[in-house]
């Protein structure tokens, strides 16, 4: 299974975003812990909402920050863990149940349960990129957290299961191969941000998690210990600095700018300021009410969406703690009008499971997801040398992996 660089106990991990692509070596040190050898990170292209638009132009920005990684951590990059962002994903409950009468409960008849559960997607041009257990029931008792040797009747257990077209991986895939490189694993964006920002309580007690991308904002539900709903809509920061470079005819470097330094949703000044354009002498006359008027009519369109999904699906009351990440979640007074708006408690995350002094840029909420994914491959590399078992192939080999 293990390539030259997972011999050697590193891990590549690459966070393909449409504001940035970042790229992450790892190791495991001595002492057990994250070791954190490479980061870069590049402005992103070909890359929109979540999605490759155009394979040649994002895997040019792909070989950039992988070639910058490797110098910087010393390291031949062969193949990554790859993130996929929730408006790629479906999210989706499934059931399976088992008839285990006159023997005891062991890891067989888990594995028999999994594909049970999972045998509905067998079919399905879609693939399983994380399962999580929801619920095991023996005999009508629910709330067993393991029924590992325990005797009843009938098992049955309830699944959250992550999917993602085949379609998509073929073209991440492609993309990735103009690269020069191949697929460790996938990794979804919303639990890897999970794993990086949130504590055990707030998983067991329930907790909404909102990433504030680029272009994308995903949101997950948490429940005892467990992530049990995710889903996303293709609007971002850069929605909004396109808002307001259209709305004040300026550039958009200098709307980025403006929208960083001066963006404040709580705002009531009258003040101007003025704005250098970073393409020629110009400067840009900005009144701060209009500009909070333009991120907010744009942030309240975003929180609609965000919110009328959840209402959808019924998990806007499971828990009043929300957390909030990444890049576009530094706005101004974001943290208040949503504590103001919707009644939770809202805490925002940056990152604590990795450390370095020689990659400051890992504790921007901005990096939430590759540290996650960092989390991930150091969990999963664990496992496996742990169990001494290889990786195997299609959907089967899948339900095997995600079993053991």
């Amino acid at each position: 299974m293990f390539n030259i660089q997972a011999k050697s106990n590193n891990a590549a991990l690459l966070d393909i975003g449409s504001d940035k692509i970042s790229c992450m070596v790892i190791k495991r040190s001595s002492m057990g812990q994250i070791e954190v050898l490479g980061f870069c990170e590049v402005e992103s292209s070909g890359i929109r909402a979540g999605n490759i638009v155009d394979l040649a132009v994002a895997a040019k920005r792909i070989s950039k920050v992988v070639e910058e990684t490797e110098k910087i951590s010393g390291t031949k990059i062969k193949k990554v863990y790859v993130n996929l962002a929730s408006n790629n994903l479906i999210s989706d409950i499934c059931q399976g149940s088992i008839d285990v009468s006159g023997r005891e409960i062991t890891t067989r008849e888990l594995e028999k349960l999994l594909i049970s559960a999972l045998d509905k997607y067998k079919d399905q041009k879609v693939n399983v990129v994380h399962s999580f257990k929801y619920d095991y029931i023996l005999d009508g008792k629910r709330g067993i957290v393991t029924p590992l040797g325990m005797y009843g009747e009938l098992l049955t257990c309830y699944i959250h299961a992550l999917l993602v077209p085949s379609n998509i991986l073929s073209n991440i895939q492609g993309c990735l191969a103009r690269a020069n490189l191949e697929i460790e694993d996938y990794v979804s964006s919303s639990y890897a941000s999970a794993l990086a920002c949130l504590s055990a309580d707030e998983m067991k007690l329930g907790t909404l998690l909102i990433e504030f991308g680029g272009g994308v904002t995903s949101f997950s539900v948490f429940s005892e210990g467990h992530m049990i709903f995710t889903d996303a809509i293709g609007i971002g920061g850069i929605n909004v600095t396109n808002d307001i470079a259209r709305a004040l005819c300026m550039d958009f470097a200098a709307s980025e700018r403006v929208k960083r330094l001066h963006g404040n949703l709580l705002s009531n000044s009258k003040e101007s300021i003025e704005v250098d354009s970073l393409d020629d002498d110009e400067q840009y006359i900005v009144k701060l009410s209009s500009l909070k008027e333009i991120i907010k009519a744009r942030v309240d369109e975003l929180l609609e969406f965000t919110m009328g999904k959840l209402e959808e699906r019924e998990y806007m009351g499971i828990s009043s703690r929300l957390v909030i990440t990444g890049g576009a979640s530094n706005l101004c007074s974001l943290k208040e009008l949503l504590s103001y708006n919707y009644s939770l408690k809202v805490r925002s995350a940056q990152q604590k499971v990795l450390k370095s002094d020689k990659f400051p840029q890992i504790y921007e909420p901005s990096s939430t997801c590759i540290v996650g994914m960092a989390v991930h491959a150091y969990n999963t590399r664990r496992e496996i040398m742990h169990l001494n078992i290889g990786r195997r192939e299609g959907f089967w080999g899948k339900v095997k992996d995600i079993l053991f």
